[in-house]
């Protein structure tokens, strides 16, 4: 049995209005305590009446879900000092991409982000359940520095695959010169095969620890951030997991540019998991 989880998820004023589809997260919802926070702000030029009307929305929201979230209503210019202090209660933290045309974005600006210290997904609006889901988890086998991390990053996404009955698939992009790889200073196809004898054995121990079978486990090169998004799209995944960095004596992640490329890039769920100290 899947283990619980607590999951926040919030919605932006303008989400309140044009409420994303929960039925997506219904795993989650499902799997524990489930709090919906929903911001009112600018809803309306009246606070009292913001409120109001952001229960009544969310009321009629729910009223189309079984799933049993706690509704919550705030009124906040962001909603970043609201989420920093409530995520403490929870596993999980949710936030809706908003789709504008054909592409997608984040639902809060990178200071939101880099406050939340629990994992985070961010969800596209548009992604659909396949008849198998599968699950990314990219992690950086080479880097020994990272091994807390990784194993970090491997139990969310084992988690994640639980309760969304997923397959499982793991990762490791060991990153090369594209500048002498475009010089002929070295070969591609036998640097990845070197790397894959390499590094194979270590990441197929580590994801076999969480039930990620060996045919699911891929040893690659190349420009991390390009690699990861091909290989999900290739597999069709429902969710890309990858970690990040907390920013040492200061608040906030530093995020690298794989992470914020990830984000702004891949067509599916985006699943973030901090560093935990």
């Amino acid at each position: 049995m899947p283990e619980r989880l607590s999951t926040l998820c919030y919605l932006t004023s303008e989400q309140l209005s044009a409420p994303p589809d929960l039925g997506q997260l219904r795993p989650l919802a499902s799997a524990g305590a489930a709090q919906l926070v929903a911001n009112a702000y600018m809803h309306s030029v009246d606070q009292s009446q913001g409120v109001l009307e952001g229960e009544q929305l969310v009321r009629s929201l729910l009223e189309q879900t079984d799933e049993p979230w706690e509704p919550r209503i705030i009124w906040e210019p962001s909603g970043k000092t609201w989420i920093t202090e409530a995520q403490a209660a929870h596993d999980l933290v949710v936030l809706f991409a908003q789709r504008e045309k054909s592409q997608y974005s984040l639902p809060v600006d990178w200071s939101m982000l880099k406050e939340i210290e629990r994992p985070f997904l961010v969800v596209n609006p548009g992604q659909k359940r396949r008849k198998r889901d599968k699950v990314l988890a990219a992690i950086d086998i080479a880097n020994k520095k990272q091994a807390d991390l990784n194993e970090q990053i491997m139990a969310m996404s084992a988690q994640m695959a639980n309760h969304y009955e997923a397959e499982l698939h793991v990762i490791s992009v060991v990153q090369i010169s594209q500048v002498a790889a475009d010089l002929d200073l070295v070969d591609p196809i036998k640097q990845e095969a070197a790397f894959r004898e390499k590094y194979m054995t270590a990441l197929e121990g580590l994801a076999k620890k969480y039930s990620a079978l060996p045919a699911h486990v891929y040893v690659k090169t190349g420009v991390p951030s390009d690699v990861i998004r091909k290989q999900a799209k290739k597999l069709d995944v429902i969710m890309t997991a990858a970690g990040t960095e907390r920013r040492s004596g200061l608040s906030g992640f530093l995020f690298g540019n794989t992470v914020e490329t990830v984000l702004a890039q891949s067509p599916n769920n985006v699943l973030i998991v901090p560093r935990q100290i």
